[in-house]
């Protein structure tokens, strides 16, 4: 070989460990099974993870809105709250879909651009009713697809995503208005 060849291999290498010890740093995709196989994602699993990664990066961008633009207590914990918590969720789903080479669509762009500007409009307490409804109407639809998943995931990495992070989901929603903790 030459010194060409010996650098790029050293090179590539390196990279693969970095890459590797990064995944690691991150946390949730070294807990993916070995029997990982990505052509699993199909069907029902492929929605689901399209859709929550969807509904988690809406979320996210609506909530940190809501900490920006209210001064109500109650919507800035839960927006404190879904940015955490709904982040987590968006970061495992998309990190193991870059490491498994699973292709994600791009966020509705549109459909959180006409949700924020709507939000934005608002203030006071048209502001934070209008987010809680938002957002009661996004956690029904979260425990929807989670409860779907926990009774028909096909794949063993997302059976043991949903028993994580369900109990989250439904926790969160318990900060809305009108729910009541268990």
């Amino acid at each position: 070989m030459n010194q060409i060849t010996i650098v790029r291999t050293i090179y590539i290498c390196l990279l693969a460990a970095s890459f590797a010890y990064g995944q690691k740093a991150l946390g949730e995709p070294k807990e993916m099974s070995s029997r990982y196989n990505p052509l699993l994602w199909h069907g029902d699993d492929a929605r689901f993870v399209v859709d929550t990664v969807g509904m988690s990066r809406s979320e996210v961008e609506l909530s940190k809105l809501a900490i920006l633009k209210s001064n109500n207590k109650a919507v800035q914990n839960l927006a404190l709250v879904l940015v955490r918590d709904e982040g987590k969720i968006n970061h495992t789903l998309t990190s193991w879909s870059r490491t498994y080479g699973f292709p994600l669509p791009k966020q509705e762009e549109e459909k959180l651009a006409t949700e924020q500007d709507r939000l934005k409009e608002l203030n006071g307490a048209d502001f934070d009713r209008a987010y809680f409804e938002l957002m009661a109407k996004d956690h029904a639809a979260d425990m929807s697809r989670f409860q779907a998943e926990a009774a028909d995931a096909t794949d063993h990495d997302l059976v043991r995503f949903v028993e994580k992070y369900e109990p989250t989901v439904q926790a969160d929603g318990q900060l809305l208005p009108g729910k009541k903790a268990k």
